[in-house]
């Protein structure tokens, strides 16, 4: 009955397509919305990003990677360029001089990302044999997702590697040549390093799975000629390709063990939605309510575990979200002093099609 009412609504009332449309266009009225409305620098890192993207509009040139501490703002120099490369060329094209407004131009660079991200989670969606109409029900669950609007709606390269984490799914779901998977790789990895679990969860799954040798190499030398120079230089500058130790140095503070229930809530909520500095939460109503509908979709999996994971890709799709979650919790907590969900964006098209099969398993649909 639910099944048939669903299509009823999603195929007949109004077509898919249509459907999609509302889904982007929604999120970019929320988007334009947030970029009215938050003060600059009310974001995480905000000013630092912001001031990457400007250096390379007037210059052209990459920031000293030594000018911090001198520069306050310049800590992000050991950030790969892509996002930031962008942002100058926006910079530049529109006659924007105004603070505010370059700082609006570079959070619609971000929006742009996050655009790009929802259409390629459809498509990823598809290509795993969900029904056009079944496609939007994750599509929606990550647009709506508060602090994936947030971080669409404000300066950061966080929006790059998104997208870059989403395409490099797709590409891998699709069966895609080893040359256009190390492309979105090395472009990924152009954006942020933080990208490396979606890689490695694909060129893992591709060597189990497929056991795709060939298409592993040539997937990895693409992405090493497109972005092996960056973090050749880190390396250079810093004496590790990541640039941690210059991270480290700015962010000195560690995780204490009798602060794991506080942090294990703030990683909770800022996955959900904690705005500002990570200083805005949402009213703690809102975050039950999200607790017990994150516990409906484990509850799903729980129970369906055998149908659900034997459905198409999904092996890759855990795999994925497993390591970003992995890779979040131990960042965040262990290597510096950042308790937020946010950095599992990467895989956001993974969470919302995981979490869309175990809220839809309760409805016992096929076609869900």
């Amino acid at each position: 009955m639910v099944d048939k009412y669903y299509h009823l609504l999603m195929e007949r009332a109004i077509r898919p397509w249509a459907w999609g449309l509302m889904i982007w266009v929604a999120y970019a009225l929320l988007c334009g919305l947030c970029i009215a409305r938050i003060e600059p620098g009310n974001a995480p890192d905000e000013r630092a990003h912001a001031e990457y993207a400007l250096h390379l509009a007037r210059t052209g040139s990459l920031p000293d990677p030594h000018a911090w501490p001198a520069d306050p703002y310049a800590y992000e120099a050991h950030q790969p360029p892509l996002y930031y490369w962008a942002g100058s060329l926006a910079l530049r094209a529109l006659p924007v001089s105004s603070p505010l407004g370059q700082v609006r131009t570079l959070r619609a660079v971000s929006t742009l990302c996050h655009l790009a991200a929802l259409v390629l989670t459809y498509l990823l969606c598809r290509r795993l044999g969900m029904s056009a109409a079944a496609a939007l029900g994750p599509t929606a669950l990550a647009a709506l997702l508060p602090m994936f609007v947030f971080i669409g709606s404000t300066v950061t390269n966080d929006a790059a590697v998104n997208l870059a984490g989403t395409a490099i799914l797709l590409a891998t779901a699709a069966s895609a040549s080893g040359l256009w998977i190390g492309l979105a790789m090395g472009l990924g990895m152009l954006s942020k390093s933080t990208l490396l679990p979606v890689a490695g969860a694909c060129l893992l799954y591709l060597l189990v799975k497929e056991r795709a040798w060939k298409k592993v190499c040539l997937a990895l030398l693409t992405a090493a000629l497109i972005a092996g120079w960056f973090y050749l230089r880190n390396l250079r500058a810093y004496g590790d390709p990541w640039g941690y130790s210059h991270s480290s140095a700015y962010d000195p503070n560690r995780f204490g063990l009798s602060q794991l229930p506080s942090w294990l809530i703030l990683y909770f909520q800022s996955f959900w939605g904690r705005f500002g500095q990570m200083t805005q939460p949402m009213p703690t109503a809102v975050y039950v309510l999200l607790l017990a509908w994150t516990g409906l979709a484990l509850g799903g999996w729980t129970r369906d575990w055998r149908t659900l994971a034997r459905k198409p890709g999904r092996p890759l799709l855990l795999l994925a979200l497993g390591l970003a979650l992995a890779q979040n919790f131990v960042y965040g907590f262990f290597m510096s002093y950042q308790p937020q969900g946010r950095f599992s964006f990467i895989a956001i098209a993974a969470w919302a099609v995981l979490f869309w099969d175990g809220l839809a398993s309760w409805l016992r649909t096929r076609s869900l």
